[in-house]
């Protein structure tokens, strides 16, 4: 962490020695102790209990490895974009705190158990944006011929300057993943709901539709999000 806000903050190329100095001895360090580690264990190092942990061990030592010696022997571009894969497995560094904190391992066991009713709970979300994302898009492209049809040109009148409940339904529900992603946001706290709904409500679709984006407010964020 204390790499990344230097590097960040001093906007030229290069370490700075004493940062290199750190990178060595926690590297070297770590390499001692993994090949200790697997001199005592051999096959249980692959195969026993901790085989997980030895192989995030081994990535993060890895990583170091190769961090160090592109950082030492290359310049080009090609290998400064493998630098910065290799600056990204440094993250799991942090996971070997884990293992030594029983809380946290326990805290974050839970939350594996609960993966799986989580998957299920992603996909009736995501059914419950298409159904509607249909219905609001299909509104959406009714509305769009009328507007064609009383246009006075026969030109698309939605443009920066027009700015009217028509056109906001447009921007929001003129497409099928386009009305997925505000129908996502809403729910989510990407953007406010009322901006979602007063489209719906202002412009000549009916009020059916404004009905049921309040049903599908209600579903989503007091049923399945609340379960």
């Amino acid at each position: 962490g204390i790499e990344v806000h230097v590097l960040s903050r001093q906007h030229k190329p290069g370490k700075h020695p004493s940062l290199i100095v750190i990178m060595v001895v926690f590297t070297l360090y770590f390499c001692c102790e993994l090949c200790a580690r697997f001199i005592v264990n051999r096959r249980a190092f692959f195969l026993g209990e901790e085989r997980w942990w030895n192989l995030v061990d081994a990535i993060v030592v890895l990583a170091s490895v190769l961090e160090f010696l592109l950082d030492l022997f290359s310049e080009s571009t090609t290998h400064v974009r493998f630098l910065q894969i290799a600056r990204m497995f440094r993250v799991f560094r942090i996971i070997r705190a884990v293992r030594f904190l029983q809380d946290l391992k326990m805290l974050i066991q839970g939350i594996l158990s609960t993966m799986h009713q989580l998957v299920w709970t992603v996909v009736l979300i995501l059914m419950l944006l298409y159904i509607f994302a249909l219905m609001f898009t299909e509104a959406a492209a009714s509305n769009g011929l009328r507007l064609l049809e009383t246009s006075e040109d026969g030109t698309w009148p939605c443009n920066e300057e027009n700015n009217n409940a028509d056109c906001s339904l447009q921007a929001l529900y003129g497409g099928l993943f386009r009305s997925m992603l505000t129908l996502y946001m809403s729910i989510t706290g990407g953007m406010d709901w009322s901006q979602a709904f007063e489209p719906l409500v202002q412009s000549d679709v009916g009020p059916l539709f404004a009905s049921l984006f309040l049903i599908f407010l209600t579903l989503s964020t007091l049923a399945v999000m609340n379960v």
